[in-house]
């Protein structure tokens, strides 16, 4: 490993596991930090923003849109809407909400304030995520995600019960937040008492306050020192062949030759941790002990279960360090007491919109600048800490500055119905920090419009468009709920939305005999006709409730708790939308009918096998092959027409798509709509 202010390697120099830590190190600049488990709470008069508690006041008093910069970890998220409370700023029945881009923050930061706040006000401080929420008449603070917030502006416009909005880790700028200030920007013209603060941990500040800047209240920032201890920075001499097997040999090489302290290492997917975590516990065989420590391997990713996600934040047993293979999981917003070491491959998982294919792509490709020294803070959080990168000093000035906003990179149908049922109708000219390609606007219309929300003149249908605008999931399974009520088969149809909003209701094998166990089992429970009816299986019995059952079935009974309860939401909001009459609740539905129901709203995800025994989409003739995840590669019958719900690159053939979600169905059902991707003659500046 090197680090720039030695001197320069050679370029005979090659990667070898013991020279990953042979390397002399001083100290790096690279910060970031963030929020503790309950159990470890730093005292909050020690956090730095206490120094700008009276800055912070006065600034919101005299400005209405105030910029806070400062390191993760300095008290933004828990301490200012404290702050606000004691100010004034809740009185008169207001609250004060804050906005976090993840749900897992939403619930943390919540439980932490209530924790740090009297008993007598703990109550008033809830959180609220999609199918979810703790909060009441009596909230004074509210934490919510971005996406909620947004919502809530269907029923309440000019979101009066808040008087000021806080904006959390507006740096990483979703789609959700960038809609958020388009829309705050809309309400202060007719609120101007309203009070907005944005809080960013770099230094993309100016964008933000040039945004919401008029003559009168040009906006203002304020600076918070960070708090941190120093981390010393390494990089590889020459590029790593492998980021797996760097990974795996870095953290045994810690473990032999460093002291205590635990170690986190960044990983692109759960695929990938899985697979590392293997490979470490093969070499972990013919490698030394860590100086008589025991060397605990967890990985830490949305789709594990309950147990599993709670268990890198506990505290280490005696004699034993701890390796938490995460994902950008644990890159903001939570932190892991302990670690000192952290191993960084430089990639990440991100979606990326093809307006072109109209596919959204989950590709695997190289992290930020910003995103890497957020990982490398995660090291000097509680001591100071080290960073491995698995990458030279050259790849990391080559990588891109900050993450391009989701808006440059995403699907933007759902953005573009919910601006048009808020009444928005000429989307291009809605104020937004970034502008959003037109490709990726026309295709939105375009798919819209073949799903019956908007008409040739890109107006809301009736009756279609302004109730799939209300749903809380996405267009397309709007679409499926809509029609499954016509079609009798409502039950199948929550079920399979509901079981959207998780990673997976399935759990990885993690060994061959796992494998084999696991396929046994499912098979038991498999519909030939591919995923979404496998789900309906499940569900459809009351097994899953059993713990052991899913765990003889492998099946992730806390993600299978999540279901139950998001499907019960959604059936009490089509309830509502339907005047309490919904055919089809409560009862099973044909089979063929749940599937017409589904094609109904992914009718551009419909592909057909050709002669030469690919599947290739009917709308942009793309090839695509059938994810190994999916039930239906494995199990599923011959079927000439398919439909998927997305899609991702395939990590062993490049360029190829996969499609995942899979279900056999009768192409009959699709060809009315599904097309060759034509606009329909929708203008994109309606």
């Amino acid at each position: 490993m090197w680090r720039p202010g030695e001197a320069a390697p050679s370029r005979s120099s090659t990667l070898t596991a013991d020279s990953l830590l042979s390397s002399s190190l001083t100290s790096s600049s690279d910060t970031h930090a963030t929020i503790l488990p309950p159990s470890q709470h730093p005292n909050p008069n020690a956090l730095p923003i206490q120094a700008h508690r009276k800055q912070l006041l006065y600034a919101l008093e005299h400005n209405p849109v105030v910029v806070v910069v400062g390191e993760t970890g300095s008290g933004k998220s828990t301490q200012l809407p404290q702050y606000l409370v004691s100010g004034g700023w809740t009185e008169n029945n207001f609250q004060v909400c804050v906005t976090q881009p993840r749900r897992l923050a939403c619930v943390t930061l919540a439980q932490r304030v209530s924790s740090e706040v009297p008993r007598s006000m703990a109550s008033q401080v809830g959180y609220a995520v999609r199918f979810e929420a703790t909060t009441d008449s009596s909230t004074k603070i509210k934490y919510l995600t971005d996406g909620l917030l947004v919502r809530e502006t269907l029923t309440d416009a000019l979101l009066a019960q808040y008087s000021v909005v806080v904006v959390d880790e507006a740096h990483e700028r979703n789609l959700n937040q960038d809609l958020l200030f388009g829309l705050l920007k809309k309400i202060r013209k007719q609120r101007p008492e309203l009070r907005v603060v944005i809080c960013s941990a770099t230094i993309n500040a100016e964008s933000f306050r040039e945004f919401f800047a008029t003559p009168e209240h040009p906006g203002c920032i304020v600076s918070i020192d960070g708090r941190q201890h120093p981390v010393e920075t390494m990089y590889l001499t020459t590029p790593c062949p492998d980021y797996l097997r760097g990974a795996a040999e870095t953290v045994l090489k810690i473990h032999a030759s460093e002291p205590s302290g635990d170690i986190l290492i960044f990983l692109p997917t759960a695929e990938d941790i899985e697979s590392c975590i293997r490979m470490t516990e093969e070499l972990k065989k013919a490698t030394p002990g860590g100086r008589g420590m025991q060397l605990s391997l967890l990985p830490l990713y949305a789709a594990l279960p309950h147990h599993m996600q709670t268990a890198p934040f506990q505290k280490s047993p005696p004699n034993t360090r701890k390796a938490t293979f995460a994902t950008t999981i644990a890159e903001t917003s939570v932190t892991l007491p302990d670690v000192k070491f952290v191993v960084d491959a430089g990639f990440v998982k991100q979606p990326y919109f093809d307006s072109t294919k109209g596919f959204e792509r989950l590709l695997v490709t190289a992290t930020s600048q910003s995103s890497a020294r957020q990982r490398t803070g995660r090291a000097g959080r509680t001591a100071p800490g080290k960073c491995y990168r698995l990458y030279t000093h050259d790849t990391f000035n080559s990588f891109l500055p900050s993450t391009p906003p989701e808006i440059t990179r995403t699907s933007l149908s759902n953005f573009v119905l919910t601006l048009k049922t808020l009444g928005v109708d000429n989307v291009m000219s809605f104020d937004l920090l970034s502008a959003p390609s037109v490709n990726a606007m026309a295709f939105s219309l375009e798919e819209l419009h073949a799903l019956g929300a908007i008409d040739e003149k890109g107006k809301l249908v009736p009756g279609v468009g302004d109730l799939m605008g209300e749903f809380p999931v996405e267009v397309k399974f709007a679409k499926m709920l809509i029609e499954s009520v016509s079609l009798g088969s409502t039950e199948e149809a929550l079920s399979i939305a509901a079981c959207s909003q998780v990673q997976s209701i399935f759990l990885f094998a993690r060994s061959s005999t796992q494998k084999r166990d696991r396929d046994a089992a499912i098979g038991a429970i498999v519909h030939d006709s591919g995923d979404h009816l496998t789900c309906v299986n499940v569900l459809r019995s009351n097994d899953w409730r059993s713990m052991d059952y899913c765990r003889e079935n492998f099946l992730n009974h806390k993600a299978l708790m999540k279901v139950a309860e998001i499907k019960n939401q959604l059936k009490r909001f089509m309830l509502k939308m339907t005047a309490g009459s919904l055919p089809g609740v409560g009862e099973d539905g044909d089979d063929e009918l749940v599937l017409k129901a589904l094609v109904k709203g992914f009718v551009f995800n419909v592909a057909r096998m050709m002669p030469d025994g690919n599947y290739r989409t009917v709308r942009g003739n793309n090839v695509v092959e059938v994810s190994r995840a999916s039930m239906f590669a494995e199990f599923g019958k011959h079927a000439e027409y398919i439909v998927f719900e997305h899609t991702e690159d395939n990590p062993r053939k490049y360029g190829l798509l996969q499609v995942c979600g899979v279900s056999a169905i009768n192409g009959n059902w699709a060809r009315s709509k599904s097309g060759e991707g034509e606009r329909g003659g929708v203008s994109v500046f309606m």
